[in-house]
């Protein structure tokens, strides 16, 4: 049976989000949750109405962006809001893969050194354009890097990496991933439904505090949302900040020292 909607279109809260907030209440912790959006290139008016929501919220939110393919006017669309931070993604999102592997533009098919060039050429076109304020994340293209580019990063001034899931978090490398992807790929990249949103945020906080994070993250990609798509999110915003969510920059997840892990609570959660 359909849950009701409230008269703006908002749905309440679910049982089953009702009862992992609970869970997180019961132990005295208040759950963090961070917005990465992918695959900014320039201006887009989808892409303002996420620096819209933004501002409109006072949430953080990180913004991975495409080196090769940006200019000056996604700096001017993300001016209005100071807490939108950009990330490096990748340097021109191309899949250099071997055929029958997962897309993968930081992977080992290419001499290590042309990929730390275009890398570094990448964050320096950033900062220029961002005037020396960027994310210390590197969000490779399709949550897909080999380890021996990502060790190599730290030397360009990556402190961690974000891409997607709950493998590998404990690696040395610090990661920093999302676990909500707010778009369904397989339905042809459309925006979830407020409902499946709710579900899927219940999964992911209850994972996290079974594996002992303080965190989880969501995904959005503002090129394949609509209007309706951006209303749905933001009563989900709305949902979660009346119960005591807590929204913070990816970049205050990162260890503070090498013996810390990111977001990691002082122990596990059974």
């Amino acid at each position: 049976m359909p849950m009701p909607q409230s008269s703006t279109g908002r749905l309440p809260l679910s049982d089953k989000l009702s009862k992992s907030l609970d869970a997180w209440k019961a132990d005295n912790i208040r759950p963090k949750i961070f917005i990465r959006d992918d695959d900014a290139e320039r201006d887009h008016p989808s892409l303002r109405s996420l620096v819209s929501l933004s501002r409109r919220f006072s949430i953080p939110m990180l913004m991975a962006a495409v080196p090769e393919y940006c200019d000056r006017s996604l700096a001017q669309a993300v001016a209005s809001s100071e807490l939108v931070t950009v990330a490096v993604h990748g340097y021109s999102h191309r899949n250099y893969a071997l055929p029958g592997h997962e897309r993968c533009e930081l992977c080992n098919d290419r001499p290590l050194d042309v990929i730390m060039e275009e890398l570094k050429a990448g964050r320096d076109k950033l900062l220029d354009i961002f005037d020396g304020r960027i994310s210390n994340l590197l969000v490779p293209p399709w949550n897909n890097i080999d380890d021996g580019v990502a060790e190599a990063a730290l030397d360009l001034g990556f402190k961690g990496i974000s891409v997607h899931g709950w493998e590998r978090m404990t690696d040395p490398m610090p990661r920093v991933n999302t676990h909500v992807d707010l778009v369904n790929w397989s339905a042809g990249c459309v925006g979830l439904g407020q409902r499946e949103i709710q579900d899927s945020i219940a999964d992911q906080l209850d994972v996290a505090r079974r594996l002992g994070f303080k965190f989880i993250g969501i995904v959005s990609h503002h090129r394949y949302f609509s209007n309706d798509d951006w209303e749905a999110f933001s009563g989900i915003i709305l949902t979660l900040n009346e119960h005591g969510v807590e929204w913070v920059e990816a970049d205050h997840l990162l260890p503070l020292n090498e013996k810390e892990q990111p977001g990691k609570l002082e122990c596990a959660q059974h």
